[in-house]
């Protein structure tokens, strides 16, 4: 990665905050990016300070799994990664119910942008039942 993708990239704090030694860990590069991406699919409620700062998943995390809550979930990540991480494009996005824990999951898949560098995360979506 050359000089110029990593000042793009940026340091910062990434989620959850890591402490080695004493001192807070700080992320870089890709690591940032991907703490960015976790940080900005986790939040269910609006920040004081940022009104706008939340998603939607959790809104239908619950439901059955059938196609329409697997599609809103998918509509949801798409929206809030596009909104609060400018720094990717979205390669794919895959919502999947699984029988045995009942739960969605999301493979997330990006590239950082005017990098080549491609990564994935994978979401659980937790069900209340």
């Amino acid at each position: 990665m050359d000089d110029n993708t990593k000042d793009y990239l940026g340091v910062g704090l990434g989620f959850p905050m890591e402490i080695d030694s004493g001192s807070v860990v700080l992320q870089r590069g890709v690591d940032l990016v991907t703490a960015s991406i976790k940080h900005i699919l986790s939040y269910e409620v609006p920040r004081y300070f940022r009104a706008d700062f939340y998603n939607n998943i959790w809104r239908v995390a619950d439901q059955a799994g059938n196609s329409a809550s697997r599609n809103l979930v998918r509509v949801y990540i798409v929206e809030a990664i596009e909104k609060f991480e400018t720094r990717v494009i979205l390669k794919s996005v895959e919502v999947v119910f699984d029988e045995q824990t009942r739960n969605m999951k999301a493979l997330v898949v990006y590239q950082v942008k005017d990098s080549g560098l491609s990564d994935s995360i994978i979401l659980n979506l937790q069900s209340n039942e």
